[in-house]
């Protein structure tokens, strides 16, 4: 079982280069298939540096997840906060701009923190492989969003038969598999911070989001 996000590291610069490093080797092998010497090795230092800075190798784990964590909480309390704490009447317009901010934020995401993305969604299916309890990643936004759907389905902007629960998670998945680049059998893994790519995606989940709850386009 993979260690959860129960510590973190103080604030410096070698702490800061050393969870960097750790973080894309952990996305790039896992947990198992990465070593506290290789990360040393990454940032230049000897073990018992690492050591005294982050802790062992389950600790310095689990302020890699707090981190992002943290990073993924601010990216969206930035860009959809103040429309969570918008109680007032809903209508199409408001809907829009959520789901344009929600975008934004998950753009903003993956291209600041790219292996951040790519370890948590790693951290799930190794969960889902070893039959463990999966890492309750995002589960602020994913409660945002079906808040927002059952609050338009209420306010009669979308088909009352949506299934907010089933549209959240597969809008979740299509993002998270975009941006950590899984291609499909016979093709090459893509680059997700490719202007060409980026672009064409941005065009088709806006035009998935707005199809499945039935906006104007």
């Amino acid at each position: 079982m993979k260690p959860v996000a129960t510590a973190t590291a103080p604030p410096n610069e070698t702490v800061d280069r050393i969870l960097l490093a750790a973080t894309r080797l952990f996305a790039e092998r896992g947990f198992q298939g990465v070593s506290t010497r290789e990360i040393a090795a990454a940032v230049g230092l000897n073990v018992a540096t690492v050591n005294y800075h982050v802790g062992g190798k389950a600790e310095l784990y689990a302020a890699i997840l707090l981190r992002i964590d943290e990073i993924q909480a601010a990216i969206f309390l930035r860009e959809v906060g103040a429309l969570q704490l918008d109680t007032g009447p809903l209508s199409t317009e408001k809907l829009v701009v959520f789901v344009d901010r929600i975008l934004g934020g998950f753009v903003a995401l993956a291209l600041e923190h790219p292996h951040g993305v790519i370890l948590r969604v790693r951290q799930a299916l190794d969960a889902i492989a070893d039959g463990s309890q999966p890492p309750n990643m995002l589960s602020g936004l994913i409660a945002a969003i079906e808040a927002m759907v059952e609050r338009a389905k209420a306010a009669k902007i979308v088909e009352r038969s949506l299934d907010a629960r089933m549209f959240t998670r597969g809008y979740m998945w299509i993002m998270q598999g975009y941006f950590i680049g899984a291609p499909l059998p016979g093709e090459r893994r893509i680059d997700p911070a490719d202007p060409r790519e980026l672009a064409a995606f941005r065009a088709f989940i806006r035009r998935y989001t707005f199809t499945m709850l039935g906006l104007p386009q």
